[in-house]
């Protein structure tokens, strides 16, 4: 929700070019725009709540839930996935709409929108001047799934597709080769697929079950964190549960290094990097981890219930989306001493935090 002093300062901004009241939707544009600042992405819910954006300056003092709407009087859809930068823009990455929305990062207004091609699109990332997007295809279909290759001059989808395994899910790119996460989709599968951005040629490494988050440490390793797979049966009784892993794969050679398995059923899940260290989330619980370790570590430094996190000098962001109907927070921790410092209420299921 706004802020009172926020809406007031709103109003003066924009004096000159309409009236204001108490409902006003008009954006507040701090005087630097949203680049220095905190963006959480929202989902939104079943039912039609739409996936949003909110804004949190630095230190705190300015909130505005919604920016997307507020700048361009629309909304972005559900469920709204990821969103992916590159310079001055921000892609916001909607699966259920089957789009890509392009906006200024600065004032978030639209400039542009992908709106064919995609089938359930999740990530994007970039390379040579064009954008690659994971697509699970239809959901029902194991054997359709893609990634769909970015014109970034037009905001087109090009002919050429890269077909991949069940369930592509987050992608990222080093020295020209594109990695795949793959989760599985509503299903389960346990590759990594390699792309070579220059003539989209692929490799599979086979990992742990559900691999998901990917992260660089400073040697350039790649570290995949596997959550592990659970099978229900008819009645939604669990018939099978495997434990997850901690992977690192070694960009030069492209082969796995390292392989941490975690213990019994234990299933991690959100995975982020900062200086060295490595952490992720199990069991209610917050991790850390040095990037040279040999062991996963066994005492956490951070609990609570969380949809997503991120990690930038010493301070832990998370997000909980509570009960996937209403408004979430956000919670700070400074790592230094592992105690909250800061809640922000924001929008509806809270999923992505992100530094603009």
């Amino acid at each position: 929700m706004k802020l009172r002093n926020l809406l007031i300062l709103s109003c003066v901004i924009g004096l000159l070019f309409t009236s204001c009241s108490d409902d006003d939707d008009t954006i507040f544009l701090p005087s630097e725009g949203f680049e220095n600042g905190i963006l959480i992405s929202h989902e939104g819910a079943f039912g039609g709540v739409t996936g949003t954006v909110s804004y949190i300056s630095n230190d705190f003092s300015e909130v505005q839930n919604d920016i997307y709407n507020a700048a361009n009087e629309e909304d972005l859809g559900v469920f709204q996935q990821s969103i992916g930068f590159k310079d001055d823009l921000a892609f916001i990455v909607v699966d259920n709409a089957n789009s890509i929305t392009v906006v200024d990062r600065n004032t978030f207004e639209k400039v542009g929108s992908i709106n064919t091609g995609l089938v359930t699109p999740r990530y994007i990332t970039f390379f040579n001047n064009k954008g690659y997007v994971t697509n699970w295809g239809d959901t029902a279909s194991a054997t359709d799934d893609f990634v769909a290759v970015i014109n970034l001059e037009d905001y087109t989808v090009e002919s050429t597709t890269i077909p991949v395994s069940e369930g592509p899910e987050q992608i990222v790119e080093k020295n020209g080769t594109l990695y795949v996460s793959h989760k599985g989709g509503f299903g389960s599968n346990n590759v990594v697929t390699l792309i070579s951005g220059n003539d989209y040629s692929t490799e599979e490494i086979e990992i742990g079950e559900k691999p998901d988050e990917m992260i660089f440490d400073a040697s350039g390793n790649l570290w995949v964190l596997s959550e592990g797979k659970t099978v229900y049966d008819a009645n939604f009784n669990i018939t099978e549960q495997t434990p997850g892993a901690l992977v690192k794969i070694n960009t030069t050679t492209n082969e796995v290094d390292t392989t941490l398995n975690f213990s019994g059923t234990d299933q991690p899940s959100l995975m982020v990097y900062d200086n060295g260290t490595i952490y992720y989330y199990l069991n209610s619980k917050v991790y850390a981890m040095n990037e040279t370790s040999t062991t996963l570590p066994e005492t956490p430094i951070v609990e609570g219930s969380f949809y997503g996190m991120a990690v930038k000098s010493n301070t832990l962001y998370t997000v909980d989306a509570k009960d996937f109907a209403s408004e979430g927070t956000l919670k700070v921790f400074d790592l230094s001493n592992n105690q909250e410092i800061n809640s922000v209420s924001v929008g509806i299921v809270p999923a992505k935090i992100y530094f603009n």
